[in-house]
């Protein structure tokens, strides 16, 4: 593979004519995740958990969740924080969702904040505790 053909198949993964042929889309996908890209990582969970590819498979799409964030992408944090806090294809932890939330903050992915309000309140035996201002 040339460097243009790769550099094709990491820009082709988002492209909107990509998406319009699901199994081309996953091919490019799976290619860029691969070789660490966090972004395809996270969308690859996210298409496997909206049943794009068949039916969800939790343990696909959260293994995707993880690989994006252990990678350090945001959203990935974000979406493993929901599945650990509703229960999504791993047992509720909602320390686990905090921790995940507070890394996605952390890079500053605003809808983790309202998704940390809401676990800390279904979390009463939390220790985390946010200053006020």
């Amino acid at each position: 593979m040339t460097k243009d053909e790769e550099e094709e198949g990491f820009v082709g993964a988002y492209s909107t004519k990509a998406f319009n042929n699901s199994e081309d889309a996953k091919k490019r996908l799976l290619m860029a995740a691969e070789k660490g890209d966090t972004k395809a990582q996270f969308t690859l969970g996210s298409r496997n958990q909206q049943g794009h590819y068949g039916p969800p498979h939790p343990q696909n799409f959260v293994a995707w969740y993880s690989k994006s964030a252990a990678g350090g992408y945001p959203h990935g944090y974000w979406m493993l924080g929901i599945c650990h806090e509703f229960g999504l294809g791993v047992p509720i932890d909602y320390d686990k969702a905090e921790r995940c939330y507070l890394q996605a903050i952390k890079q500053g992915h605003k809808p983790s904040v309202m998704a940390l309000d809401r676990v800390l309140a279904r979390n009463p035996s939390s220790t985390l505790r946010i200053p006020q201002d």
